[in-house]
C-alpha cells in the first residue's frame, strides 16, 4: 500500500477471535441500529484510522480479502428499508473475513438481491477516513486457499452496483479492472514494435523477451504484476532454492520457502520507492506491503522501518490465551514483540 507522506493513516493490526462479536457501524444516518455479527472465522487485517477501515486482511480458512483505491469509481449508496439485508461499505471486508470460508462464499454472499451495501453514514466517519462525505472510491478483491480469485468493483448504476470478475490474479487501482487488461495488451504490442526495438541495446536485447514496464504508477505496477504472475505459473519459482542458501538445512521441511521467495521478488518490483512531487515535498510511496500464505494460514507484513517479513500464523494461534476474547486493536509500533513472527519461521509453518 502506497499513501503520501504526509498522511497520517493511524494504522493498527486488527485480531479478530473465533466466537467474538463484530461491532459496526450504522447503515443509516438516523434510527439505525449499529452493525453487530459474530466471527465465525477468526481473522487477522490491517486498518487504517485507529481500527475504523479495514483494509486488508486474511481468515484462518485462508480467504483473503482487500481494498483499493480507485478514482474513477466513487460508489454513493442510500439505505432502503426494502428488506434486504444491509452493511455499510467499511464492514464489509470484516463480514466477508468473519463469515466465509471461500471466494465463492464470498460471491454468493454478495447478491444484490439479497443485499445492500450502503454509504450513508455520518459525516464525521468520512472526515476521520479524510473523504468526502458519502462517497468511497474503493473496489474489492478476493483470494482463497484453493487459489480462487475474483474481484468486486462499485458502480453507480442502481440496477447493477457491482460488478464481479471472476480468476482475477492482479489488481491496482485506476483504471477499472477491463481498462487494465487492455493497457497490458498495448504494452506488450508496443514493446515488439519495430520502433521499440530499434531503440534497444543490442547487446541486452533478448530474442522475443518483453521488457516489464518501468513505471510505479496503477498502470505500469498493474502489467508488471500480470507479466511476472503469469510467468510463475508456468515456470517453478526458485527450483533450486536450497543451493542458494547452503546455510539452510532443512530446506525440503520448507517447502513454502520457493514461492515465498518468488512472490518477494514479484514484489519488490512493485513497491514504489520514496519520491518527490512537482511541488519539491515527498510524494506517495509504499508504507507497508503484505504477503499471504493461503494454504498455510499465514499472513505477512513488512515495512520500511522494519524489513522482515513479521506476522500471524493464524490457524495455530492459542487465540484466548494469546490475545483474550474480544477484538483487537494492535499498535505495529509497541505490540511488536508480542506477535511478530520472522519468515525463516513462517516458511516451516
Amino acid at each position: 500500500m502506497d499513501f503520501p507522506a504526509e498522511a497520517d493513516m493511524k494504522w493498527v493490526v486488527t485480531l479478530a477471535p473465533p466466537s467474538a462479536a463484530w461491532e459496526g457501524l450504522p447503515v443509516c444516518r438516523d434510527g439505525c441500529p449499529p452493525t453487530t455479527f459474530p466471527i465465525r472465522h477468526a481473522f487477522a487485517g490491517l486498518a487504517a484510522y485507529g481500527g475504523l477501515l479495514l483494509a486488508d486482511g486474511m481468515n484462518e480458512r485462508g480467504l483473503a480479502a482487500g481494498m483499493l483505491w480507485i478514482d474513477d469509481r466513487p460508489a454513493s449508496y442510500n439505505y432502503t428499508d426494502d428488506g434486504r439485508r444491509a452493511l455499510t461499505f467499511v464492514d464489509l471486508l470484516p463480514y466477508l473475513l468473519a463469515s466465509c470460508g471461500t471466494v465463492q462464499e464470498a460471491l454468493d454472499f454478495m447478491d444484490p438481491t439479497q443485499l445492500q451495501i450502503t454509504t450513508d453514514f455520518g459525516d464525521e466517519m468520512y472526515a476521520a477516513m479524510g473523504l468526502e462525505p458519502g462517497k468511497l472510491p474503493q473496489h474489492v478483491s478476493l483470494m482463497d486457499a484453493t487459489g480462487d480469485t475474483a474481484l468486486i468493483e462499485f458502480s453507480t448504476d442502481p440496477e447493477q452496483p457491482w460488478i464481479k470478475y471472476r480468476n482475477v490474479t492482479v489488481v491496482a487501482n485506476d483504471p477499472a479492472y477491463p481498462e487494465q487488461w487492455l493497457n497490458v495488451k498495448r504494452w506488450e504490442e508496443f514493446t515488439r514494435s519495430p520502433e521499440y526495438q530499434s531503440k534497444q541495446n543490442p547487446l541486452t536485447r533478448q530474442g522475443d523477451a518483453v521488457q516489464l514496464p518501468g513505471a510505479y504508477g496503477s498502470i505500469g505496477r498493474f502489467t508488471k504484476l500480470t507479466m511476472l504472475v503469469d510467468l510463475c505459473a508456468e515456470e517453478a519459482p526458485y527450483p533450486t532454492f536450497a543451493t542458494w542458501s547452503p546455510a539452510y538445512k532443512d530446506a525440503q521441511a520448507a517447502p513454502a520457502m520457493p514461492a515465498i521467495a518468488a512472490a518477494q521478488s514479484i514484489l519488490a518490483s512493485v513497491e514504489k520507492p520514496w519520491a518527490v512531487s512537482r511541488g519539491g515535498k515527498a510524494g506517495s510511496n509504499t508504507i507497508v506491503t503484505m504477503l499471504r500464505a493461503h494454504t498455510l494460514g499465514t499472513y505477512l507484513l513488512r515495512t520500511p522501518l522494519d524489513p522482515r517479513w513479521r506476522g500471524f500464523n493464524l490457524t495455530a494461534m492459542d487465540w484466548l490465551a494469546r490475545e483474550g476474547p474480544g477484538i483487537q486493536k494492535l499498535s505495529l509500533a509497541t505490540h511488536a514483540s508480542d506477535w511478530w513472527r520472522d519468515l525463516g519461521e513462517a516458511g516451516r509453518m
